[in-house]
């Protein structure tokens, strides 16, 4: 296997040995000048494959101006929310990909160090955005320390919105912003005294919160501050979404003979109208809740768990998805398909929406004691929820999750931007990584 040193000595000999002959020179991602061909339109070579597979082939663009992406004969799960097979490197030459394990969209080549190379930080094309790479992952930043027990997250609107739980035996806890123009700034209080504030979510311009421990339902807007949206009687939230019409809740609720029972409830966004509507119930508790294209999607938690979907046409029924689930936490739905952790088998799972009982795919195992997840175009994401746990992404098309952030204790819930991954400590922290 050829070390990096040997390869730049190869390149360099190359250029030397072109430049000696009056060649066209190489551009920095091995393609020719458009004065000369890089390789014979067609010519094909080998290449190396992720995961063991055999050996990949690699062919010469119709214009001569370089290879296109190594093609491998390894079953690749790339339908999360696009095509295409995953490539890597063995070690003899550069790693190239359309999303070679995490990060970039440009199928070219990227040399230098994965574990070093703050452009090319863990895979190829993932950017560290001006932070240092060291063994192949990004440092984090921490936006803010010392919250007791912070739960909910939300990203939306240029900040990052949390909620703190509040610490034995009162539990009240707050809801806070932070801009992230000046991700260095004193977080804002928007809610105080709120009564084991967990639930959270930013959707079009509004923030939305649900509290375990009295049910209260509260929502915050940058121009009308905070108002109170209703109580469910004896509703414990933990998930809560919206869409353009109504906020959701995940919740437990107490009911005869049903000590564990759960519900998924919705009030109008201006406000519950008495005691929110009952859309889906079960005899176990409702933990994750997810929404999108129109439907939405919840986990109930079980040693014998599933995942459901509701349709929001007003006449649906809740169908089952996926069965025989053990005990799945939160889910996340993106691009036609939904996400979610399986905390009793260690395991990232995902099915079509549209699925009826299907069995899913394994998107990854032996995760230890999975806890959040989000999903966005180009990928998923989700933490390990231990005392140095990690926050992990695998690039829609691959087959290799990508550390963003490891050492981490007991990290929680996970929400992305367009560029960062942010997530909750058990250590009182919040903090982001470029994903």
């Amino acid at each position: 296997m050829r070390t990096l040193a040997a390869m730049r000595i190869a390149v360099a000999a190359a250029l030397m040995l072109l430049a000696s002959c009056g060649g066209a020179p190489i551009n920095d991602f091995g393609s020719a000048t458009p004065t000369e061909r890089a390789c014979a339109p067609g010519q094909q070579i080998e290449c190396g494959c992720s995961g063991g597979a055999p050996k990949g082939v690699q062919s010469c663009r119709a214009d001569g101006s370089g290879y296109d992406v190594c093609a491998c004969s390894a079953n690749v799960d790339a339908g999360a929310a696009g095509e295409g097979d995953a490539a890597t490197s063995d070690g003899a030459g550069p790693v190239i990909g359309p999303d070679a394990g995490g990060g970039g969209s440009d199928a070219r080549p990227c040399f230098g160090s994965l574990d070093s190379d703050s452009e090319n930080c863990g895979a190829c094309g993932h950017s560290c955005l001006g932070s240092a790479c060291q063994a192949g992952v990004c440092a984090f930043v921490e936006l803010a320390s010392k919250q007791v027990v912070p739960s909910g997250l939300a990203v939306g609107d240029g900040a990052v919105f949390w909620t703190t739980e509040g610490a034995d035996p009162d539990y009240v806890g707050n809801v806070f912003a932070l801009s992230l123009s000046d991700p260095t700034a004193i977080p804002t209080v928007i809610a105080t005294s709120q009564k084991y504030p967990r639930a959270l979510t930013f959707a079009d311009g509004a923030l939305y919160w649900g509290s375990y421990g009295d049910g209260a339902i509260g929502k915050w807007t940058a121009t009308t501050g905070t108002s109170d949206l209703g109580v469910a009687p004896s509703g414990r939230f933990y998930n809560v979404v919206a869409d353009s019409a109504h906020v959701y809740f995940a919740m437990e609720v107490d009911h005869p003979n049903m000590p564990s029972s759960g519900a998924v409830a919705r009030c109008p966004l201006d406000g519950c109208r008495g005691a929110p509507e009952i859309v889906a119930t079960s005899d176990a508790k409702i933990i994750g809740l997810a929404i999108d294209g129109g439907a939405l999607f919840w986990s109930v938690f079980s040693s014998n768990g599933a995942i459901y979907r509701l349709t929001l046409d007003g006449a649906s029924s809740p169908r089952a998805i996926a069965l025989g689930q053990a005990v799945p936490l939160n889910v996340a739905a993106f691009g036609g398909f939904v996400y979610w952790v399986n905390a009793g088998s260690g395991t990232v799972a995902r099915v079509s929406a549209d699925a009826v009982g299907a069995t899913p795919t394994i998107l990854a195992s032996n995760q230890p004691s999975p806890s959040g997840i989000a999903a966005d175009d180009r990928g998923v994401y989700w933490t390990t929820s231990t005392r140095t746990g990690q926050v992990m992404k695998l690039a829609h098309g691959t087959s290799t999750p990508l550390v963003l952030a490891s050492g981490q204790p007991s990290p929680g819930n996970v929400r992305i931007d367009a560029d960062y991954a942010y997530w909750t400590t058990g250590d009182g922290s919040i903090r982001r990584v470029p994903k």
